[in-house]
């Protein structure tokens, strides 16, 4: 007699990138986002409200597009696609070898704060045996994954003070248009380490400020 026992239990999520927790602070723009379980799922496409995954921009809720891949298994991988190339964020729910050679991939905004949405029964194994799927659960709102991409743009001198008639004893004040820190980047030698003052017409520094003290 040859018997063998038919799957009851849901898929366990036992990993994403990025991290659920801490929040991540720098993903990278280009990135795609991985749900990895305990066990072979498949998404289940239907192409109606309950059957989609969805990533939403923290800022507005506005959906971002997305397209999956499920070959390897356990993993599922999510592609951010243009939003201008597709159409609404849950009618666009595609494979990613469809969105690929289309080419609707398209990477997500700097310094933005996203976060995932999942269907109640967008995602299940396949049940085993004769067995219906046992469907994962979803996720709803903004706890569940969240980041925000990192900042690939450098920052802009504002203003400085004072623009003319320094005085001997005056601080020299550089003002950017955002906040950011100054320090030595060890991964680069020599001159990157410091600020220097020329006087006009020299090519000699008057002053070399090292950046690990300026303020």
């Amino acid at each position: 007699v040859h018997f063998s026992f038919c799957d009851n239990d849901a898929p366990r999520l036992i990993g994403t990138i990025p991290a659920r927790s801490p929040k991540n602070m720098s993903f990278p723009v280009e990135g795609t986002i991985q749900l990895i379980f305990n066990e072979t799922v498949q998404i289940n496409d239907n192409n109606t409200t309950g059957y989609k995954i969805v990533l939403r921009d923290a800022n507005n809720n506005l959906g971002v597009p997305l397209a999956y891949d499920v070959t390897k298994g356990d993993t599922i991988i999510l592609y951010p696609l243009d939003s201008t190339l597709v159409d609404t964020e849950a009618n666009a729910f595609m494979p990613w070898a469809t969105a690929q050679s289309l080419g609707y991939r398209k990477n997500l905004d700097e310094q933005r704060d996203y976060y995932l949405e999942i269907d109640r029964w967008a995602i299940s194994d396949d049940g085993g045996c004769t067995a219906p799927g046992n469907y994962w659960h979803e996720w709803v709102g903004k706890d569940s994954l969240q980041f925000r991409t990192e900042d690939n743009t450098p920052p802009c001198l504002a203003k400085w003070m004072p623009k003319t008639c320094v005085q001997p004893e005056e601080d020299l004040v550089l003002t950017f248009n955002e906040a950011n820190d100054m320090s030595v980047n060890s991964s680069i030698t020599g001159d990157s380490a410091y600020i220097y003052i020329y006087k006009v017409g020299t090519i000699i520094p008057h002053e070399r400020i090292p950046a690990s003290t300026a303020t």
